[in-house]
């Protein structure tokens, strides 16, 4: 699982996914959680906003590849 969040997002606290993330490894092991934080984004617009595609989509692409 890859947490991927805006470090404005005020829907999902970066505070409360990191929180979760951490619980995870701890439980299951570091190597199937990966967590994300990009900065000068919020919610929804690190999959819709201006720069998107150059920002936060490598990020997630990498991510899929990791898992495939």
């Amino acid at each position: 699982i890859s947490f991927i969040t805006g470090e404005h997002n005020r829907m999902f606290l970066p505070q409360g996914l990191a929180a979760t993330h951490e619980l995870l490894r701890g439980v299951n092991g570091p190597e199937l959680y990966s967590h994300h934080v990009i900065d000068g984004y919020a919610h929804l617009d690190l999959w819709l906003g201006r720069d998107a595609e150059r920002d936060v989509f490598p990020i997630a692409l990498a991510e899929l590849e990791r898992a495939a």
